[in-house]
């Protein structure tokens, strides 16, 4: 029983993961028994169980009014497209539609890496040195995070009468081989640079910045919804993912976590869908 409690934050991840890929009832029932059982267990002897293992920080600099000015550029470049795309006509291709959404894509990741190569160069040496460590940390956090996600996102289907957002159905209208690398390595590099690092470098307050980087990442999913109620319900799931990355990044101020718990997400997500398909 203590070899399960020691690695209760893993296995509870595990177990959130496996019933989101769930194929049929009996998986979903294991996999919701296992949840449970977890949540019940307590460890009731903490001198048994091993201390946590402390995480390298990266130091919380004072950014100059440079990196700030090229962080707002950075924002209002990704923005743009609220304004530019209004113009797309309703009649346009699929395949034209694509092709200007890999040229913004490759431009946005061109102009992220560019800006902030410096930091992204010391949070990979950092996170790659370390990764056991940020692993251990990290994972357990995730099964804790999903719970609550999935709590909100009843909720908000439940309030908002509907199954998926349009922001879902948009993606699954997309070609695979387009969505894979938009999703899995584009969209979390940008994301989490604009959405942690760029908001991180104008706000300094933990909670402000979690509060407004998780209200922003989820709007801007739900932006194309048809009301502006629904919009409003149907963001909190998204934006209680985005709240949990800031979070992240408020206590490791490393962006190649935030990276990699996304792309963790979205590979979830693609596999979730490819499943569906089948």
């Amino acid at each position: 029983n203590n070899y399960i409690l020691k690695r209760k934050g893993i296995l509870l991840t595990c177990s959130v993961i496996s019933f989101m890929c769930a194929t049929n009832k009996i998986l979903e029932l294991t996999t919701i028994t296992n949840i449970l059982v977890l949540i019940i267990n307590k460890r009731t002897k903490k001198e048994e169980f091993p201390e946590k293992r402390e995480i390298p920080l990266l130091d919380r600099k004072t950014n100059t009014k440079k990196e700030i000015i090229l962080a707002i550029i950075l924002l209002l470049t990704y923005f743009s497209q609220l304004v530019w795309s209004i113009f797309i006509p309703d009649n346009i291709t699929l395949t034209s539609l694509l092709i200007i959404n890999i040229i913004f894509d490759i431009i946005m990741l061109t102009l992220t890496i560019i800006i902030f190569y410096k930091d992204l160069k010391e949070a990979f040496t950092l996170f790659k040195n370390n990764f056991s460590a940020y692993i251990s940390y990290t994972i357990p956090k995730l099964g804790i995070m999903y719970l609550i996600y999935f709590a909100v996102a009843l909720i908000s289907m439940l309030i908002a009468n509907t199954d998926t957002s349009v922001n879902q159905k948009t993606l699954e209208s997309l070609p695979l081989l387009y969505l894979l690398p938009a999703a899995i390595i584009c969209a979390p590099i940008i994301e989490e640079v604009l959405f942690r690092g760029c908001l991180r470098r104008l706000i300094k307050n933990d909670k402000l910045f979690i509060i407004i980087s998780g209200l922003i990442f989820g709007l801007l999913h739900t932006i194309n919804e048809p009301t502006f109620f629904n919009m409003i319900i149907v963001s909190l799931p998204y934006a209680t993912l985005g709240g949990f990355f800031a979070y992240i990044y408020t206590k490791t101020n490393n962006i190649m976590i935030n990276i990699g718990c996304h792309a963790l997400h979205n590979t979830i997500a693609m596999l979730i869908s490819i499943l569906l398909m089948i």
